[in-house]
């Protein structure tokens, strides 16, 4: 019998969690018709053994491996090369999935037809009440922003590959592959049929930690304005800035703690600044005068500040 519903998983050294995030999500799926579907990035770690050892308590498992380390996308996209779903929920590697969501997730692909489903996770939008048939351009508005944080939405699987070269190289894959599918439904006659679940779709293992890597504020000021303004084709200039910004807006992105945060793990520099500095006025001038002050800092100071504060909670 075919699926349902397909989670894909992709997963990178991170063994531990994945065996933690496998054994609450066999339970969940269990009696449901829920494929999962995982993709190793060439783990260093025992993640291959860890995926082995777990598969045996799905119904339905598929994994694979990447011979070599490649792009997180390539990852993802393996991933979802794997399922046979019509529909794909790309979860990280360290979510806990709600029961109750997934219950609301299948009763609509049951029902259908659907287009897209957007969920909220850790409380980023506030707004709890279920919504249905949300139109495209309201979808873009409310949740164009929120659809940057794997694991928010759930969208047809041919959505992610039918733009496998143009999102290959995305860190902003989730988000391409919803609104380049729902912006043609858009331009058809047809009202796409996309929902909105306002309860909390999953919940990050406590052991997660966030950690920004090298040349952090590039994604964040430079490439995710360039996959905000890919989509001008579709919606105005004004509504792709409108989304640009909303990550400072309603996630601070770019508050003083989170370029503290960027600077503390060497996100940020004067140098890397500068050469954003085309992307300025898109991301909003304010915060790049505070990532400024900050980037006259050095990285230490902020790892030293960091663990004062963890020594006095």
């Amino acid at each position: 019998m075919k699926p349902l519903l397909s989670i894909c998983i992709p997963t990178l050294d991170r063994a531990e969690l994945l065996e933690r995030v496998l054994s609450s999500l066999s339970l969940v799926v269990r009696n449901y018709p829920v494929e999962v579907c995982i993709s190793d990035n060439a783990s260093t770690d025992n993640t291959v053994d860890i995926i082995q050892k777990m598969a045996g308590g799905f119904e339905d498992f598929k994994s694979a491996r990447l011979t070599s380390r490649s792009v997180y996308a390539s990852n993802l996209l393996s991933a979802v090369k794997l399922s046979t779903a019509d529909f794909v929920w790309v979860l990280p590697d360290y979510a806990h999935v709600d029961v109750k969501t997934l219950n609301k997730i299948l009763n609509l692909l049951k029902v259908g037809p659907v287009d897209a489903i957007f969920m909220n996770v850790g409380d980023r939008i506030h707004d709890k009440s279920d919504l249905d048939l949300i139109s495209t351009a309201d979808a873009f508005d409310l949740f164009g922003w929120h659809s940057t944080l794997l694991g928010s939405a759930v969208v047809q699987r041919s959505a992610y590959l039918m733009g496998v070269e143009k999102f290959a190289e995305s860190d902003f894959i989730q988000f391409l592959a919803c609104f380049t599918h729902l912006a043609e439904i858009k331009g058809s006659t047809e009202s796409a049929k996309i929902y909105w679940l306002g309860e909390n779709a999953w919940y990050a293992d406590a052991a997660k930690k966030t950690a920004w890597g090298d040349r952090a504020l590039t994604v964040w000021m430079k490439r995710w304005r360039d996959a905000c303004l890919s989509m001008s084709y579709a919606f105005s200039e004004a509504e792709c800035k409108k989304v640009l910004r909303s990550h400072q807006n309603k996630s601070g992105m770019f508050s003083f703690s989170a370029l503290c945060a960027f600077r503390a793990n060497r996100g940020c520099s004067l140098r890397e600044l500068w050469a954003l500095r085309e992307c300025w006025f898109d991301t909003g001038l304010f915060c790049v005068f505070k990532a400024a002050l900050v980037g006259l800092l050095p990285s230490s100071f902020f790892r030293l500040l960091r663990t004062c504060r963890r020594s006095l909670q």
